[in-house]
């Protein structure tokens, strides 16, 4: 079970496109409902790269990293 009580997204930005891919960048910031799940909780920069292929858009590529 995925233990989400809020989040907020910021600074979304897409900093590469070219036709048939692009990558974006944006802030998460994420609050839990139960103490067991407090390693989900907190602010991470998030990239996620997309990718069409055959009118398909699928993420090849996520990467998350905690903003201490």
């Amino acid at each position: 079970m995925f233990d989400c009580k809020s989040y907020n997204i910021e600074d979304f930005e897409i900093v590469h496109e070219a036709g048939d891919s692009f990558q974006v960048h944006y802030v998460l910031r994420m609050e839990v409902e139960h103490a067991k799940n407090q390693d989900l909780a907190g602010t991470f920069h998030i990239t996620t790269t997309w990718h069409c292929t055959d009118g398909i858009w699928k993420v090849v590529f996520n990467m998350d990293q905690r903003i201490v």
